[in-house]
Order: structure tokens, then sequence, then C-alpha cells
């Protein structure tokens, strides 16, 4: 078995919180937080832990899955149903490896953009204050 693929550990203060949707190889920044989100911590945190999981990447069902979280996570927080219904279909259509836009496109961590067996798992660190995000099994 081959060793897995490592990435430095997700730095959240990296993330856009949904700010940027994808629009073929160039990435449109909306906003979208400072309209939508500003009244909704929740839906910008489950932006957050998208946003790592398109660093890390995995397979087609685990970006599939993650999506999927990222919807749920958004009815829950009270994100109305066309705001996410767009948001979803904007990310289904342009978020994959082809798009290859770093901090949008799956598995953009480490300027891999492919689908893998396995995603990417963070690189040891040595500082005892850090948690990196566990592999997903």
């Amino acid at each position: 078995m081959s060793e897995p693929r490592t990435l430095p550990p997700w730095d959240p203060n990296t993330s856009d919180g949904c700010s940027a949707l994808p629009f073929g190889r160039q990435a449109a920044r909306l906003r979208v937080n400072m309209f939508l989100f500003r009244d909704k911590p929740e839906a910008r945190a489950a932006c957050e832990a998208h946003d790592e999981a398109y660093y890390y990447g995995g397979t087609e069902e685990d970006r599939l899955l993650s999506d999927n979280v990222l919807l749920k996570a958004w009815e829950e927080a009270g994100v109305s149903w066309f705001v996410r219904t767009l948001g979803y279909r904007l990310i289904r259509l342009f978020g994959g490896p082809g798009a290859r836009t770093t901090g949008v496109s799956w598995a953009f961590g480490g300027e891999y953009f492919q689908y893998s067996e396995r995603p990417a798992v963070p690189a040891p660190v040595d500082d005892d204050d850090h948690e990196p995000f566990p592999p997903v099994d």
C-alpha cells in the first residue's frame, strides 16, 4: 500500500466562508457572507468545514457527501430554500477538480485537483497546541 498523501494541517483562516463561487477556471468573489449569512454564524461555520473537506479531497462520493452535509447545515441554519439550492447547484456544477481553482475546487490542497481513493491527511505537527483535522475513514 502506498503512503498516504499528506498536506499541511488545515488553517481555518484560509477559508473564505462561502464567499467564492467558481465559474470555469475563474473564481468570482461574491461576498455571500456579508449579505446572506451575516446573521447566520452556523451557515458560515458549515462553509468553513466544507472548505476544509475540499482542501483534503478524496473520492467523488466523498465530495458528494461533503456537499450534501453543507446543504443540510444550511437548511438547519435557516438559509432560504432559494439560496441553498442555488449555492448547492453551483458547487456541484463548478466545484469539481476540473475547475482547478485554489480555494474552490475539490482537492485544492497541494495543487492536487483530482479525485483520489482516499483524502489527504494532515502532516504531523510538533505543536502540542494544535490538533489536526482527523482523517475520514
